[in-house]
């Protein structure tokens, strides 16, 4: 008898509140940043384009804009990074923990002291599970779920006109 684990997430962690929200009001986009996944999980089916590609796509689709990565962007005052990080450990016994974190980045200046500036997670959502190495596309789900709390607290900040 095998065994099949599913996606499951067990656990979440949610900073999408009162104050982190209002953080997205004004923003014109984001550049998406994945975090590449490790060789193993790569030839197991869950590659950093596919999440790079799904990320970017349900982006699209809600009227997100996508920004590059360049010089006159980044220097933007509404300039934002959405890092998306899938972190997959690899065990022999083919269960694989994982964890999921999107955090979306910006430009932030201190109150005491405005002209000190800094680049902090302002917004961010995790989530934990566990995942047969042969499902381990599945962990792509995970990541759609999480994005689609960012858009909703995005378009919540950003009505369309």
């Amino acid at each position: 008898l095998i065994a099949v684990f599913l996606f499951t997430v067990p656990i979440a962690h949610a900073a999408d509140d009162l104050f982190t929200r209002p953080t997205l009001k004004g923003l014109r986009g984001v550049a998406v940043i994945v975090t590449p996944q490790s060789s193993e999980v790569q030839q197991n089916g869950l590659t950093t384009s596919a999440i790079q590609t799904d990320v970017e796509l349900k982006l699209r689709q809600a009227g997100i804009p996508i920004l590059e990565l360049n010089l006159d962007n980044v220097s933007a005052p509404t300039f934002a990074q959405l890092h998306v990080n899938v972190s997959v450990f690899t065990h022999s016994d083919g269960i694989w923990p994982f964890a999921i974190r999107i955090d979306l980045s910006q430009a932030v200046s201190l109150k005491r002291d405005p002209s000190i500036v800094l680049n902090a997670a302002t917004w961010d959502e995790t989530s934990y599970g566990m995942v047969g190495k042969q499902n381990v596309r599945s962990v792509r789900d995970g990541v759609k779920g999480l994005v689609d709390k960012f858009i909703n607290a995005y378009l919540a900040m950003n009505p369309k006109k």
